[in-house]
Parts: structure tokens; sequence; C-alpha cells
């Protein structure tokens, strides 16, 4: 037992080592049904099955893709305290450099699009980091699908190595390539963002599709029915009978009217006249897509996607978003909504885990910050003409200094500029020429509008 371990018993403290113990499949049991919410359920094995990759389902790479080109619109950046406390940019820092060229092949974008995908589909994206002597020197992603954390007394295969300063909860990652033997790397050699936490395995995020899985099988369904019935022309898979009801057709006959309906209508025969020597009836033997509204089926699908990763079903063209018509307005706001709903909170807690984990390998200045800068997100960027009119409308309302809307649209202000403008008289009633006055919001609307004239002919 060591010293440090004896003075936090004595004091009657818990070490780091006296952390939780998340055995695995602590939560995999049958008295707590609850808490399986379907991940070990075999229900949905088949359609998982079905469904193959992921990254087949048009519903999935909708998210995956946004994410991805949306993440990489914001530069990796590091800020520190100045002299007086305020947070200020560091220009070039080693970090955010790393980040953007994480290693000769490949640069931040590259790794977006592909950590977008493990994180949204497993829950977990990796980065293997190449160390040299003067620290981390390249960033390396893993597939989601070779990587598992590890910890000693697992009960996997190979052992985890353990002596009195292995860590008790995390202590490697085991990277496994097929047809090779696993290498188990420690974990301060692996950069773990994870989206949230795997009630199966807390060590692990968890991924969003898990309970879609049912609603993107049904889309790949709908799908491929479309599919096989363009692939066949149109045309519906027929029952054919005897017209006659007293004509017996043996087993052999058959046999060959369908091989000859068959040669007839497929490949360079499609449309062709058939003719048999004995009169047919043709039952169609399923619904056309007409039949089967097709469209609205895969509303649903679309809807529950939208829900689970709160994305606006209109930005990503989902059908159930589109129905009643989009304008560029409202696709913008969209758009907006989007970044700061989805994206903002993902790239905030990528940042902080950045943070904590590899800034104090760069920089060990108190309150040092990684963080992803979106000034020049053109999403994230106001309308000019809209910026410019409500810089001067402010300034003209007596509301803003002339300094504060000028630097609002980020022009340069002088000490002259730091004064206010006497409002002008508004052709609202109530208000007695002050807009401080207003008692709704109708009049502050009226009053603006009041200024609109003496916008266009005013110069800040």
């Amino acid at each position: 037992m060591g010293f440090t371990t004896k003075i936090l018993n004595a004091l009657g403290l818990k070490s780091a080592q006296d952390r939780p113990n998340f055995g695995r499949g602590s939560y995999w049991n049958d008295q707590t049904p609850f808490w399986n919410y379907g991940y070990a359920a075999q229900s949905n094995q088949y359609q998982k099955r079905e469904l193959g990759d992921l990254g087949s389902s048009s519903l999935v790479m909708a998210v995956c893709n946004d994410t991805g080109i949306s993440m990489a619109e914001a530069e990796p950046a590091v800020s520190k305290p100045d002299g007086k406390g305020v947070m200020q940019p560091v220009p070039g820092h080693d970090l955010s450099q790393l980040i953007l060229n994480p290693n000769p092949y490949h640069i931040w974008e590259d790794y977006c699009m592909a950590g977008a995908f493990s994180w949204w589909a497993d829950g977990n994206w990796y980065f293997k980091i190449v160390r040299d002597m003067a620290g981390p020197a390249e960033l390396w992603y893993l597939p989601h699908f070779m990587v598992e954390p590890r910890w000693p007394g697992d009960g996997m295969s190979p052992a985890v190595p353990t002596d009195d300063k292995t860590d008790q909860y995390l202590s490697h990652y085991q990277y496994t390539v097929p047809g090779k033997t696993p290498e188990l790397i420690p974990a301060s050699e692996i950069l773990h963002l994870k989206r949230g936490v795997n009630l199966a395995n807390p060590r692990k995020g968890i991924g969003a599709f898990e309970p879609l899985i049912t609603e993107i099988y049904g889309d790949q369904m709908a799908s491929k029915f479309s599919a096989t019935i363009l692939k066949n022309m149109g045309i519906v898979v027929p029952l054919l009978s005897p017209k006659d009801k007293d004509v017996v057709v043996s087993p052999e006959q058959a046999a060959h009217i369908k091989e000859t309906w068959i040669k007839g209508t497929t490949g360079d025969n499609v449309g062709a006249p058939m003719v048999n020597a004995i009169s047919l009836d043709a039952t169609k033997f399923a619904f056309s897509p007409s039949e089967l509204d097709l469209k609205d089926l895969q509303k649903i699908p679309e809807s529950r996607v939208a829900a689970v990763t709160r994305y606006p079903a209109p930005y990503l063209q989902f059908l159930v978003g589109l129905e009643h018509g989009t304008s560029y307005a409202s696709y913008k706001e969209a758009r907006e909504q989007a970044y700061e709903s989805v994206i903002a909170p993902i790239q905030q807690g990528i940042a902080r885990r950045i943070s904590q984990r590899l800034l104090p390998e760069f920089d060990k200045t108190k309150g040092a910050t990684f963080f992803f800068d979106t000034s020049k997100v053109r999403v994230l960027q106001e309308d000019q003409d809209s910026l410019m009119k409500r810089a001067t409308v402010g300034y003209l309302s007596g509301v803003l200094k002339r300094s504060d809307a000028r630097a609002m649209l980020k022009l340069e202000t002088t000490p002259e500029d730091e004064q206010y403008r006497e409002p002008v008289q508004p052709v609202a009633q109530g208000m007695a020429g002050d807009p401080s006055k207003a008692t709704s919001i109708a009049e502050i609307n009226q009053y603006l509008e009041s200024l609109e004239p003496q916008i266009k002919e005013f110069t800040l």
C-alpha cells in the first residue's frame, strides 16, 4: 500500500483506484430488462443481418455526411488568458496545427467524415497518438469496429497486463486487425471521443442508430421494392392460371409455361407480345408502387431519424420535411438550427475532451482551452443586409452608440464615435418620442418601421 493511499485511508477518503467497478456484462442480466433497452435483445438481429453495413443506408449517410462536412468548417484553435485574464486566441498553436494536419497522409476534413460515421453509428471515435521526442506528433483514426476498451480482469483474451500502477477502470484499448494478433495499446496512447455513455459498458459511448434499426430496415426494404419494380419495367410478378377451369395443367406443362413467360417478358424481351397455346389468366400477385404508397411509408423512418439525431427534416431533404414545400428562407433557418442544435454541441464535447487529454501535453498554461472557432462558419454569419439594418436602426433609435454600431459592422472607430444619437421622432403614438417608453412589441416594431426610410439615406 502506497504512502498516499495510507494517508487517504486514514482520512477516510478514497483513492483514484477506488472507482466503481463496471465489469463486463453489468447490465446484461435478466433482472434489469429496462436497462437493456434493446441492446441485448435478439428481436432485430435478422434486420441487422439484412441491413449489413449501415453505410449503405441513405438515411444514415444523410446524417453522417452533413455532420462530417459541417464539423470541418470550424477551425481548430487554442485560447489562453492574457495578463488581464481575458481569453485570447493563440494563432498557429501546436495543438491546433496537429488537429488540422493529423498525419502526413490525412487532413482534419478527412477524419471528420470518417469520425462522423463512427460517432453516430457506434458512439466511439478513436485516434491512435503517435509520439516523437517532443510529444504527440501524429494522430491516426482507428475504425470503431476494430477497437475495444480493456481493463484488468475483464475476462477477454489476451489478458491485460497489470501491476500496482495499472488503472483498474480503463488501462488499454485492444486494436484487432482481421487475420492478425490483437494489439493492446495503453489508454494513454488513445484519444477516445465518446457520444454519451453506453449503459452496457460505461467505458464506451452509445450510437444513435441502434434504436432505429427497424425504421432503417423498413426504409431499405421500401427502396429495394421500388428498385425491383423499376428493374421489371413496372411489371409486377403475376400468378398464371388456365382461363378454362376444366383445363388441367401437368407439372411439366406448368414448368414450360413458366420458362416461356420468363424468357418472353424479361431481358431484351421486356414489353414483347406473348402467345401461349393455352389461354391464361394473369393475376397480380403483389402491390404496385401506386397501390403501396411508399412515399408515406418512408416518411416514418425519416421522421424517427430526424427526431433521434435532432436534425431538421427539411434540411436533410427528407420527404417528411418537404411535403409542404420549402423556401430559401426556411431552409436557411433549418440549416442554422442544424448547426446550433447538432454540430455545435458535438464540437463542444469533442473540444472539451481534447482539452482534457491532449492540451496539457502542449501547453500547461492555467486556463488554456482548445475550441473550434466558428467565427468564419458561413451558416452562422448574419446576413450583411440584416446586420447593417440592425446596426443602423440601433444607432438611429439612440439605443447604440455610433461606435457600437460601427463595431457590429467591423468598422474602425474613433473617440468621436463614443456618442449616442438623439432618437428620431417615431410615428407610433404612446411613446412620446422615446422608444424606451414603448408598452408593447407592436409599438416597438412600428417604431422601427418608421425609421426604415431614413436608413436608406443614412451612413454611419
